[in-house]
């Protein structure tokens, strides 16, 4: 049984308590599993739109844990993940300024200046940053997950819910576009030399296609 493994997997947890959902050590699980998710998708969430993030954090751990949506293909990280995109996507729909929203060309700042994007600054410089707002979202969010949070291609793949040259093709294209809008601010000097550099690294990176 489950509770008795010394370390047993999402997968594992999930599958017991959707077994014994209706038990006290059901429900014990249950909220194990919970718990184990709920400060990484609060950081998420917070990472991407600031403070007033309660409702959002509840519902896609509601939906991921509670639902039974899970059907084992993948790995439960991945599924939780998946949840939690489109649960930003509803809402930066709901903030966005334009009437149109649409990830594909829509950018953080069509959404509107209510939308946060904090990123390591070790990994990126601030006109890479302020060029990632620019960008469509589906680019930025495929950038996000591979470049800055540094999950493998398969593992970002499985969290945009798209194929592995999907993300290819989105990392590659999204970071086509960084580079104009990089020329659009008409930056210079040192700060834009070191932005580049970041890129250039980050093409020289794509995940492989075996």
């Amino acid at each position: 049984m489950v509770p008795d493994q010394e370390h047993p997997s999402d997968a594992e947890l999930y599958r017991f308590w959707q077994e014994n959902r209706t038990t006290a050590e059901g429900k014990r699980v249950g909220g194990e599993l919970w718990n184990r998710y709920f400060d990484q998708i609060m950081g998420y969430f917070r990472k991407r739109l600031g403070n007033d993030i309660q409702d959002a954090v509840t519902e896609t751990l509601h939906a991921a844990i509670l639902g039974t949506n899970f059907r084992g293909e993948g790995s439960f990280r991945g599924f939780v993940y998946g949840v939690a995109r489109n649960r930003l996507l509803k809402e930066y729909k709901k903030r966005s300024k334009v009437a149109d929203f649409d990830p594909s060309v829509s950018s953080l700042n069509d959404v509107g200046p209510s939308v946060t994007y904090v990123m390591d600054k070790r990994k990126a410089r601030a006109l890479v940053v302020e060029a990632l707002r620019r960008i469509p979202i589906d680019n930025q969010m495929a950038i996000d997950a591979y470049y800055i949070e540094g999950h493998s291609g398969p593992r970002s793949a499985e969290m945009l819910e798209i194929t592995l040259p999907a993300l290819r093709n989105r990392l590659r294209r999204g970071l086509d576009k960084v580079r104009v809008v990089l020329e659009q601010l008409e930056a210079s000097g040192e700060e834009f030399d070191k932005s580049r550099d970041v890129l250039e690294a980050w093409s020289a990176s794509l995940p492989t296609i075996s």
